[in-house]
């Protein structure tokens, strides 16, 4: 059974560390995450049911009593979670996170791999239900907590829903768990969605991007709605220059 939110008495102390931290950010990062990251951080992938290989990192805390699963937001990979994933691992937990189909370092459905498509939102989930029982449930003791961000809190509550005993605990972070139109009225902008759906599937061999999407395109730091800390941003950056295949696009 589900029982409230994980972590908050552990990391109630994080925004001041995280402060502190930033001022010298490339030290830490080069003195400290990287070398941890090389040490304790085990990759490896698996097969689905649509024989994509579904990529994963696994950071086993030797005296851990509990772990962590990370289902990462949309266009993101485990590699862009090193530095929580080092916090939990410091505060005494084994850490697992998965690169949903069509993202992060797992494989891509359709020719183009900067679409990260998928057919239909269950294989999110189907996918998900493989990663727990071939590769965290074996490798974990005690409770087992998830954490989830925008559409990985999705998939996570879609998981929860149907495996309702897995998680002792949930946190998650800006929840995809809604259809914002904004000043446009749902049923007109459903409309939009289903016509783009239907363009696509009529008029192109592989599903094509949303309207106005198009292939990756970094931001500047000043243009971004994602964090206030430029030397993250710039470091999130500069692992997606220096590994293209985590490069994803606008929605398909």
């Amino acid at each position: 059974m589900l029982h409230g939110c994980a972590m908050t008495n552990e990391m109630e102390d994080r925004p001041m560390e995280l402060g502190v931290r930033e001022s010298s950010f490339d030290s830490f990062i080069n003195t400290t995450l990287e070398p941890f990251w090389q040490q304790q951080a085990k990759t490896g992938s698996f097969v689905n049911a649509q024989g994509l290989h579904i990529h994963y990192v696994k950071l086993i805390n030797k005296t851990a009593a509990s772990a962590v699963v990370v289902s990462p937001g949309r266009v993101e990979g485990y590699l862009k979670y090193k530095e929580l994933a080092f916090d939990l691992f410091q505060r005494g937990y084994s850490v697992f996170i998965i690169d949903h189909q069509g993202q992060g370092l797992s494989s891509r459905r359709l020719s183009n791999t900067h679409k990260g498509h998928v057919a239909q939102f269950q294989d999110y989930i189907d996918d998900f239900e493989l990663f727990i029982r071939q590769v965290v449930n074996p490798n974990h003791r005690g409770d087992l907590y998830l954490l989830g961000h925008s559409m990985g809190s999705a998939i996570g509550l879609r998981y929860i829903q149907q495996h309702a005993d897995t998680f002792e605990k949930a946190s998650f972070s800006s929840p995809m768990w809604g259809f914002r139109s904004g000043i446009m009225p749902d049923v007109v902008a459903k409309s939009v969605v289903w016509l783009g759906h239907w363009f696509s599937q009529t008029f192109t061999k592989e599903s094509a991007y949303f309207f106005g999407g198009k292939d990756y395109e970094p931001k500047l730091f000043a243009e971004n709605e994602l964090t206030s800390s430029k030397v993250r941003y710039d470091y999130f950056r500069e692992i997606y220059a220096n590994e293209p295949k985590l490069q994803l696009g606008s929605i398909t």
